[in-house]
């Protein structure tokens, strides 16, 4: 897994992370076979570790700070299925909506390979793993369209 940047860390820790987290997705769990997912241990494990946190990280001009969550609840209550269903046809398999970042403008996307994508006016690949998706927070110029012709909004 990407070793999480300084800053990052920071913010993280800052936000009440610990690299030994263990949260409870319980609750993460049933809501998302309540709404047709199916979850692995892959992202069991991303959620274990950074499940319920809400951190903020710096806006692209570094003068003011955005909002990010892994509260998977709250991200799946504003994604669309059918949004999932399309996007699997352009990943390496199911996607599950996890968080959310940009102020809650992009709603964040993991693979069951572990791989991170974010959803707003368009669909993005923002890491290869939740530390590497986190670290492009501060970096957004690293993310990478991806582009779905038949991207439709619910």
């Amino acid at each position: 897994m990407t070793e999480l940047i300084e800053e990052a860390k920071w913010d993280l820790l800052t936000a009440g992370w610990t690299p030994d987290r263990v949260y409870d997705i319980s609750q993460y769990e049933e809501y998302y076979i309540k709404n047709g997912y199916v979850i692995n241990d892959v992202i069991r494990n991303a959620l274990r570790n950074f499940g319920g946190l809400h951190f903020t990280t710096p806006t692209v001009n570094k003068e003011g700070k955005r909002a990010s969550h892994f509260d998977a609840i709250m991200s799946l209550d504003n994604a669309c299925f059918h949004h999932t269903q399309v996007f699997e046809k352009y990943t390496d398999g199911p996607v599950l909506p996890i968080g959310e970042c940009s102020s809650g403008y992009v709603t964040t996307l993991m693979a069951h390979s572990g791989k991170m994508y974010g959803v707003y006016a368009g669909f993005y690949y923002i890491g290869d793993d939740i530390c590497d998706f986190i670290n492009r927070l501060y970096i957004p110029e690293q993310w990478q369209e991806i582009i779905v012709p038949e991207m439709k909004f619910c």
